[in-house]
C-alpha cells in the first residue's frame, strides 16, 4: 500500500490486507525506478538482471543479463546497454542518475 498518510489510514490499510504481519516505512519521493534481480538460472547458474523498474520493466521488456561474478565494468554495460538509457543518463533537462 502507497500514500499512507497517519495512523488511521495505516490501520485501514492493514485491516483491508488482513495483515498479520507488516513493514512500514518511509515512502521514497518520486524518481526513476530500476530494477536490479538475481537468480540462479538452470542453464547459466547465477545471473543477475538490471533494467527501468516500476511499470517499465513490464511495458518495455526493456532489460539486461549478465552471469555472475561480473566486474564493475561489466555493471556499467549493462546500465548503458538498455534502450531507455538515456533517461539514466539525463534527458531534457532531468539529471543524470549515473
Amino acid at each position: 500500500m502507497l500514500d499512507i498518510d497517519g495512523e488511521q489510514q495505516l490501520r485501514k490499510a492493514l485491516r483491508s490486507m488482513r495483515a498479520k504481519r507488516y513493514l512500514v516505512q518511509k515512502m521514497a519521493p518520486a524518481g526513476t525506478e530500476v530494477i536490479v534481480g538475481a537468480r540462479k538460472d538452470n542453464e547459466f547458474g547465477h545471473v543477475v538482471l538490471f533494467g527501468l523498474g516500476g511499470i517499465f520493466v513490464e511495458l518495455l521488456k526493456d532489460t539486461a543479463m549478465r552471469v555472475v561474478p561480473l566486474t564493475a565494468k561489466e555493471a556499467e554495460s549493462m546500465v548503458l546497454e538498455i534502450r531507455a538509457s538515456g533517461l539514466l543518463k539525463g534527458f531534457r533537462g532531468r539529471g543524470a542518475l549515473m
